[in-house]
């Protein structure tokens, strides 16, 4: 066969064939959406060669149920879902997706498994949400993942090892999420990362070391930053050289303040500088005896020069015989800063004290200290103060509840309460301990041991009472005493009176009271003795010693009134011949007025 004629016969076999396959394959996947209707709260279409249903701006919470299976874009921006659960998509038959936008769907929280079983997900949209972090676990499973967009986040800090699931990532956009900080090893993993977008943000400085993971960057964007043009920014310049990193803008300065908004390439190389600062300050093997290292780890540029200083007194080349001897300084070159070493050989506790590494350039200085065999202090003083306030408060408590105890709880009181309550007694005067007592308040009762035999009357002095009280007593006593006469006389046995509780004896019997004569029991009742004992009285034979004391003879005359037994109240009548009576001052019922 002629090979002229067969070329042009294949090549219209083979336009035939891919025709009908096109044609075939439409038509499948026309069946396919046919046979599966879009939701209501979606639209379904063909978009660039690839089925899409657009969900946008529905007003959802969740996924919308029934969403066809061919479908490999889904738009659900501007809806108010908030967070993904677990397998979120995988439960809505949606693993297959090869496209998903989900911005500005206030989305907070991200299940770390919400995108399982989405490893063909080539494009993913989180734009204008309110992460304050993003959990590296969450991209796990769409490793396969080559576009991530988290522009308008709020992410101020990107942690080691971010994105280290995303080895095939080739775009991740950060413009305006407000990142401050970046760690060294936060790019970590993505190697074939092309475009790197960071404008827009908080970013003062860069750390060099943390571009070296991206070998395949060809795009870095990094304008609309407060960069302090220092050292660092030189580096991250001279990086972007060498790699040939293209960048939109020029980045351009906020500080010094005198090279404010010039950019980068226009900056003077030689003010590209960075003040000392000191990464680190140890040491090593602190006991006596042994070789001590003390280690001052150092940033600066240009590099800075480094003194050591003891006790504030320079350990320099001015004592150099002293310094080979006891001291010796070394100096590690790392990739980032360098470290100054002092090694105290032989050590003892008289190389104690404090140890200061002081770092300079022409930028800055900057110093700091170490103790060496130089106890701190256990305390400081604010700590001091506050355990004696403390101290003090303990012990006031201890010493309220010492109290109380003693007070309430204890049955043998307290030395100090048994002596507190003896001066309260013996401040108590002993008339008024004597009258809380007495129900009549004021009439103090005389007892069987008061009386006492006596024939003289001449130890008493006699105060004769008033005629007008005399006359008185008399006029209101006589006429019971003629009764009293005439009971008397009847020969009565021997009663005991129902109402005072007095033994009356027989006619002939011994006693005080007869018939003829009747002592001052029998003239003055129990029920007026308040009244009685105010009287100092002298009728007859009555003699009285003083106000409060009254003394009766027994040869009483036998004129003298005496009242019936009935009327009287009397006490037990005495066993003895001469009788001590205690008086109280008060008013008198029987003579009407005050005595």
């Amino acid at each position: 066969m002629d090979f002229t004629i067969a070329i042009p016969v294949l090549m219209i076999l083979s336009s035939f064939g891919r025709e009908a396959f096109a044609a075939s394959l439409s038509a499948n996947l026309a069946a396919s959406s046919s046979s599966t209707s879009c939701p209501s709260t979606c639209r379904c279409s063909w978009r660039n060669g690839l089925q899409t249903a657009d969900c946008s701006r529905r007003n959802l919470t969740t996924i919308p149920p029934n969403i066809p299976s061919s479908i490999v874009v889904l738009d659900l921006s501007g809806n108010p879902l908030r967070s993904l659960p677990n397998a979120t998509f995988a439960q809505a038959n949606l693993a297959h997706l090869l496209k998903l936008d989900l911005s500005h769907c206030s989305l907070s929280d991200i299940s770390s498994l919400a995108f399982s079983a989405m490893s063909n997900l080539r494009e993913l949209n989180l734009d204008t949400n309110t992460f304050t972090m993003l959990n590296p676990a969450i991209f796990e499973p769409i490793y396969s993942l080559r576009v991530l967009s988290l522009k308008h986040n709020t992410l101020p800090s990107l942690p080691a090892f971010s994105f280290s699931p995303l080895s095939q990532l080739e775009t991740l956009d950060l413009q305006h999420s407000q990142v401050a900080h970046i760690d060294t090893e936060a790019y970590r993993g993505l190697e074939r990362l092309r475009s790197l977008q960071l404008n827009g943000n908080a970013l003062r400085k860069l750390q060099p070391s943390s571009l070296h993971p991206l070998k395949s960057l060809q795009q870095l964007d990094l304008h609309n930053n407060p960069w302090n043009c220092d050292c660092r920014v030189r580096d991250v310049q001279q990086w972007m050289k060498e790699r040939k990193v293209g960048s939109g803008f020029e980045p351009s300065c906020a500080t010094p303040l005198e090279y404010h908004n010039i950019p980068w390439n226009s900056f003077p190389v030689t003010k590209f500088a960075c003040a000392p600062e000191i990464v680190s300050m140890e040491a090593f093997d602190i006991l006596p005896g042994r070789n001590i290292s003390v280690e001052c780890g150092v940033f600066g540029d240009p590099v800075p020069n480094v003194t050591w200083y003891r006790d504030r007194s320079p350990i320099n080349q001015s004592t150099i015989e002293y310094f080979n001897k006891k001291y010796e300084v070394m100096m590690r070159n790392l990739s980032s800063h360098f470290v100054h070493v002092l090694v105290v050989r032989n050590a003892s506790e008289a190389d104690g004290g404090y140890y200061q590494c002081l770092a300079k350039n022409w930028v800055g200085n900057v110093t700091t200290e170490i103790a060496l065999f130089r106890s701190e202090a256990i305390l400081s003083i604010v700590e001091v103060v506050i355990l004696l306030v403390a101290l003090l408060v303990f012990l006031s408590f201890v010493s309220f509840m010492v109290l109380y105890c003693c007070r309430y709880r204890n049955k043998r009181p307290f030395p100090l309460c048994k002596i507190w309550r003896e001066k309260i007694r013996k401040s108590l005067p002993d008339e008024k301990a004597s009258l809380k007592s007495d129900k009549f308040h004021g009439v103090t009762y005389f007892k069987s041991s008061d009386a006492t035999l006596s024939n003289s009357s001449s130890l008493l002095q006699p105060h004769p009472i008033s005629q007008e009280a005399t006359r008185l007593l008399n006029d209101k006593l006589a006429p019971t005493f003629t009764q009293e006469n005439e009971t008397s006389s009847d020969g009565s046995t021997n009663e005991e009176d129902k109402d005072s509780g007095i033994q009356h004896g027989s006619e002939g019997s011994d006693s005080l009271r007869n018939d003829s004569s009747c002592t001052p029991q029998d003239i003055f009742p129990d029920s007026d003795a308040s009244s009685i004992t105010h009287m100092p009285v002298n009728v007859n034979a009555v003699t009285v010693k003083s106000p409060r004391n009254v003394r009766f003879s027994p040869s009483l005359s036998s004129a003298a009134p005496c009242p019936p037994r009935s009327s009287l109240r009397r006490s037990p009548a005495p066993s003895h011949q001469q009788l001590k009576v205690n008086f109280v001052s008060g008013y008198d019922p029987y003579l009407g007025t005050e005595v």
